[in-house]
């Protein structure tokens, strides 16, 4: 027998202790509330509704409900994680490639700074040459 507890409506404080078949997983019986109060040697009080059917199946879906939230959450959480490695990737990306198109302009406008300066000293020396 499998047992799993699982957190009470917030209004409650305690858990849910239910006990689930291994082989299928399905419900051995009704879920019993384990109050904070209650020490662990007392047998915790069951759960009950107004009829013992009810019980089963309202017990049943709590569990389940319970469940399905903290599944829930966790992929939310890891999808929280994923998206937040993506944006720190594109981030780095985008300040690599800011820096090297910066070092690009800046060769690139160190070439034709020196090209304008020795098109300058040509026109210089021509001009020296004419005067001689």
């Amino acid at each position: 027998m499998k047992v799993k507890f699982m957190k009470a409506p917030h209004d409650w404080e305690g858990v849910y202790r239910c006990e689930f078949f291994p082989s299928d997983n399905t419900l051995v019986h009704s879920c019993r509330f384990e109050s904070a109060d209650t020490p662990s040697t007392q047998q915790p009080s069951e759960y009950t509704t107004p009829t013992e059917e009810t019980s089963n199946t309202t017990a049943t879906e709590n569990c389940e409900n319970l469940e399905a939230k903290d599944s829930l959450i966790k992929c939310l959480i890891a999808v929280i994680g994923v998206l937040l490695v993506v944006i720190a990737a594109l981030i780095v990306l985008f300040k690599i490639r800011s820096r090297y198109r910066c070092v690009d302009c800046r060769s690139r406008q160190r070439r034709e700074h020196d090209e304008d300066l020795s098109s300058e000293a040509e026109e210089l020396s021509e001009l020296s040459d004419r005067r001689a």
